[in-house]
């Protein structure tokens, strides 16, 4: 019986032999590379998959989830738009190919956001073949969190491939300054224009905030139409906060809508108030002290 078995063993061990390479089934994997890899700062995220039993050619759907539970937004900033050149694929150190089309969509039960590609017209990934799914710093997917991440891959809509990924630095940023602060007409009693000009320590994007406080005397509006600001740096340009406008007091807070654009840290940015906000100077003269904040940079400089 020993015999038998043993020969048994032989047998088994010599067919493994001589299978056929592409009968011997691969493995999913899945690794994850961040640039800068720091938090509070959009983040290059290069995706490495291999699919063992999955091809990649054009038009094929791709959806990608990072931290997809309840409290992904205390993890990881997912915009709520994203361009199609913002992401690719790439095969080795082949030719980027930009994706056709690009979506963000959210999770009816838990909320989290998920990035929705189709592959661009020229790809052609077999299974087993090595390639990586590229988001730029341009599509502002920023991490919030230090540690292990995870992150799920969908192909076609079945073919899943899940992981973890870690973010290593958390990025505080120089603080908050405000170069100057232009009234357009510093006129008692009458509105005006008010151009901030700051340099934010971290970058801000998509749903990140900026706020104004104005010193005691000044007569802020209640509710300000969202069409009277804008968000100036370079060639980088939100002239439109609809919805987006919150009046406190004293207070105006303005979230950042949809954009493609990065407001990096460590460059000059205005915040235009218009002429239409309502808000009127005090009737007093004297010297004000204006306060400006954002949500990633909490302390105010003044």
């Amino acid at each position: 019986m020993k015999r038998k078995i043993l020969s048994l063993i032989a047998v088994f061990v010599l067919m493994a032999l001589l299978l056929p390479p592409g009968l011997v089934k691969a493995s999913d994997s899945i690794t994850v590379n961040l640039s800068p890899n720091a938090t509070n700062v959009a983040n290059k995220i290069t995706v490495n998959l291999t699919l063992a039993n999955a091809y990649v050619g054009a038009n094929t759907q791709i959806e990608i989830l990072i931290d997809g539970d309840t409290n992904q937004s205390q993890k990881f900033s997912i915009p709520t738009a994203v361009s199609t050149q913002s992401v690719y694929t790439q095969v080795g150190t082949g030719a980027a190919q930009y994706v056709s089309s690009a979506s963000i969509s959210t999770s009816p039960v838990t909320l989290a956001k998920s990035l929705i590609i189709r592959t661009g017209i020229n790809v052609n990934i077999s299974p087993n073949t090595p390639f990586a799914i590229v988001i730029d710093t341009s599509a502002n997917f920023v991490p919030l969190t230090t540690g292990t991440h995870t992150i799920q891959v969908t192909v076609s809509g079945n073919y899943v491939v899940s992981g973890t990924f870690s973010v290593a630095t958390a990025q505080s940023g120089s603080a908050v300054t405000i170069s100057s602060i232009n009234i357009d007409n510093p006129k008692l009693g009458q509105t005006s224009t008010y151009e901030f000009f700051f340099v934010p320590g971290l970058a801000l994007v998509p749903g990140d905030s900026i706020s104004v406080e104005f010193p005691q005397g000044f007569n802020i509006p209640p509710t300000i139409d969202g069409r009277n600001f804008a968000l100036i740096q370079g060639s980088a340009q939100v002239g439109d906060f609809t919805n987006n406008v919150l009046v406190t007091q004293n207070v105006v807070k303005l979230t950042i809508p949809p954009t493609q654009f990065t407001f990096n840290a460590g460059y000059s940015t205005k915040l235009v108030f218009g002429l239409y906000t309502g808000i009127v100077n005090p009737n007093t003269a004297g010297q004000y002290t204006f306060k400006l904040w954002t949500s990633k940079q909490p302390t105010p400089a003044t």
